[in-house]
């Protein structure tokens, strides 16, 4: 017993009061010492020059809180029914987006509506006899509720509704004519990288009054790439897209706002750097383009039904 008790006093000691030491191995080899001379300086230069100097290790980041508010300009004349001018507020429908502004180009109208009963349309309701159109069910794709009659001369059901129906049937040429490409959307971006307490807007300090009610964005002018000012047609453009189809069909484009400063620059290297794309399939088969429906009353109950075709602009 006692012989146990010294042999693990003696190991104990042995463990705090010993050591080891590295064995060092001098090479006398010139091709060896190159090679990990070599190796040395590899990792130092990664280090250094790379990770650090080129990508900006040393650096810390913050992710951009940015606000987009937009402003349209543009009017024009059409002649459908009756000449007629179109302002912001008839073709910028609602006037207010998140993010995003919407743009009537094209618009198909049934004027003159009132709640009656009126033939549908023959492609959502058929009939041959009155047992073909029970009463009070609505007209699934059509436009209203059946009342149990069928309208012997056009073969459709008749039903209660705004009439006359409305007319969705897209001209060959867009309502509002070639004037959209040259409407003109001022976007207003402001963003922030809170951690380091740095605000900044697209509208440049280095800029003026007489610069901004002027200019408009090319991406390839010194100055015109920094106004906040588009054309529509110049927003197709650089998207790559074609201006005909959007007109007249609609679509969805996407405004893309990039911030990349480094804060180790002067104030004035911040500058955003725009992109542009269309979001929506332009080739789809089926329900192609971008359209909605909205409609005016007046006091005599009378509806204007308004199927507008829009571009619709995201930021």
């Amino acid at each position: 017993m006692a012989n146990r008790c010294l042999q693990c006093l003696q190991a104990t000691t042995s463990a705090v009061f010993e050591y080891d030491t590295v064995k060092l191995v001098h090479i006398r080899n010139q091709k060896i010492g190159f090679v990990y001379r070599l190796v040395q300086l590899a990792i130092i230069g990664y280090i250094l020059g790379y990770a650090i100097i080129y990508k900006k290790g040393y650096q810390e980041t913050d992710l951009v809180v940015s606000s987009v508010t937009t402003k349209m300009k543009g009017t024009t004349m059409t002649n459908y029914a009756a000449r007629q001018l179109w302002d912001v507020a008839d073709y910028v429908v609602p006037p207010e987006e998140t993010n995003a502004v919407f743009v009537t180009t094209n618009a198909v109208i049934t004027s003159n509506q009132v709640q009656g009963v009126c033939g549908e349309d023959v492609q959502f309701a058929l009939c041959t006899t009155d047992k073909d159109c029970p009463k009070d069910v609505y007209v699934r794709s059509g436009n209203g509720i059946r009342n149990g009659s069928c309208n012997q001369e056009t073969g459709s059901c008749f039903i209660y509704a705004w009439c006359p129906v409305e007319n969705d049937t897209l001209p060959n040429k867009p309502l509002l004519g070639d004037a959209p490409r040259n409407f003109t959307l001022l976007i207003k971006n402001t963003i922030e990288f809170q951690k380091f307490g740095f605000t900044k807007r697209n509208i440049l300090d280095r800029t003026d009054e007489n610069f901004l009610h002027n200019c408009t964005y090319h991406r390839n002018d010194d100055m015109g790439k920094f106004c906040p000012i588009f054309e529509l047609s110049q927003i197709v453009e650089d998207a790559g897209a074609d201006w005909e189809d959007l007109a007249l069909n609609g679509g969805v484009m996407g405004i893309f706002i990039a911030w990349d400063c480094d804060l180790d620059k002067s104030y004035t290297s911040c500058v955003p750097e725009y992109a542009f794309r269309r979001m929506d399939k332009s080739d789809s088969k089926l329900a192609k383009g971008y359209s909605f429906r909205f409609v005016t009353l007046n006091i005599l109950d009378h509806k204007f039904n308004v199927s507008n075709v829009n571009l619709e602009c995201q930021t």
